[in-house]
């Protein structure tokens, strides 16, 4: 009986425990995808220093990008400054995006979202 009441203390410990650890791992994943996302700005600032405009393919920048375990980039990137480039959750649960400001925004997933858009950040269109 003694065992069987741990056992319920456990499950219902580990129900409150478990989604609160998963939004912390997906978090430590979406600051990978932000140090990405930052690293391609500083990319393409240099580039539109250089040939003042905004590089419209990767492959022009002069950045080696690591390989993502977490996020797809793009080959191509979007050629307006307010929106510089956009990088994907692997399996799709949000996007993150990245403007010639350094303003990162977020559009998918609620829960990860809400630490972008909590400092009046935009979505991603």
């Amino acid at each position: 009986m003694e065992v069987l009441v741990v056992i319920v203390i456990m499950s219902v410990l580990a129900g409150f425990a478990l989604p609160s650890y998963s939004t912390h791992v997906e978090r430590v994943r979406a600051s990978e995808g932000v140090q990405l996302l930052v690293s391609l700005l500083a990319a393409q600032e240099r580039y539109r220093i250089e040939n003042n405009a905004y590089a419209t393919a990767i492959a022009s920048l002069d950045i080696d990008i690591p390989n993502a375990s977490n996020f797809s980039v793009p080959p191509n990137l979007f050629n307006a400054a307010a929106r510089v480039v956009t990088i994907a959750r692997l399996g799709g649960s949000y996007t993150l995006c990245i403007n010639s400001t350094g303003v990162v925004s977020c559009s998918g997933a609620a829960n990860i979202c809400a630490q972008y858009a909590a400092g009046g950040v935009g979505i991603c269109p």
